[in-house]
């Protein structure tokens, strides 16, 4: 279910039965990235954040066991070409029930409520696309070593006959 109410966009998704929930939002973001001195956007976690991103072969989309320190305590990540360099951003169990999108050149917001997802990916093309993806997830790609079948993929949810999961993503525009 999808409702937009004043500035929130919330999405609900609720999965019932003896099935395996996975789920993966893609919401880009427009942002003005044509050149460096544009970026002037960042990333602001609601609680500092011990990061640990989730290592990822951009090649084959397959995750990589090792896993990469990010920072300790982050409340902040300014964004820039670097940071993809590898890839997407992958983190996993954050403290901070929301993070936003803001700009250093104005007091506009995008605010992306995340408490009720275990995963958090950040990406954007390679090439000049001004935008970022910023994807709530349960569940994520196979790691590279994964050899079995879908059932058995970890951090799948199962769902026992009756049974239902419900995820609230809610996007928040401040201004």
């Amino acid at each position: 279910m999808i409702i937009l109410k004043n500035t929130y966009l919330t999405i609900e998704l609720t999965q019932q039965g003896a099935e395996l929930l996975s789920i993966k939002d893609m919401e880009g973001q427009e942002y003005l990235l044509r050149d460096e001195k544009h970026w002037g956007y960042y990333l602001e976690f609601e609680h500092p954040e011990d990061l640990t991103a989730m290592g990822l072969d951009a090649q084959t989309g397959l995750l990589k066991r090792n896993h990469r320190p990010f920072g300790k305590k982050v409340t902040r990540i300014d964004l820039d070409k670097s940071l993809f360099k590898e890839d997407a951003l992958i983190f996993q169990n954050l403290k901070s029930e929301y993070l936003s999108l803001k700009s250093r050149k104005t007091n506009k917001e995008v605010r992306f409520h995340i408490r009720e997802f275990p995963f958090l990916g950040i990406w954007t093309t390679t090439g000049s696309a001004p935008f970022i993806c910023i994807e709530p997830w349960v569940g994520h790609a196979d790691y590279e070593d994964f050899h079995g079948e879908f059932m058995e993929k970890e951090d799948n949810v199962i769902l026992s006959p009756g049974e239902s999961a419900t995820h609230t993503y809610i996007i928040e525009i401040r201004y």
